[in-house]
């Protein structure tokens, strides 16, 4: 049983009312500094959820599922010569270690041999 008839999520996976203990644990618990309230009545919930939101997304607010899911952060990173050329002066290192490798391997076979 739920401590509290409601609970609101500020920051959490996905911000918003809900109806229950169950609903707002799957949205704070594992999340890194949620932010989260027990609530006696939804219509304290949603006014706590708009004080904590800008004004131009409080058109957003549903009670039950909350909020849209924020965007996901776009971890492409775009594209820098320099991170190309470190990359070749690597492979270039590798190639070389790896011919002097096999050249250390072929005198070899030809001593033993």
């Amino acid at each position: 049983m739920s401590r509290f008839p409601c609970y609101v999520v500020i920051r959490g996976r996905i911000p918003g009312v809900y109806t229950n203990w169950h609903q707002c644990a799957t949205q704070v618990l594992g999340y890194s500094n949620a932010l989260y309230q027990g609530c006696e009545s939804i219509k304290e919930a949603e006014q706590i959820l708009r004080n904590s939101m800008p004004t131009n997304n409080v058109g957003a607010l549903v009670v039950g599922g909350a909020m849209p899911p924020n965007p996901p952060i776009n971890t492409h990173v775009p594209f820098n010569g320099e991170s190309l050329r470190n990359d070749l002066c690597c492979i270039k290192s590798l190639v070389v270690v790896l011919l002097v490798l096999l050249i250390a391997l072929v005198i070899k076979a030809i001593i033993v041999w």
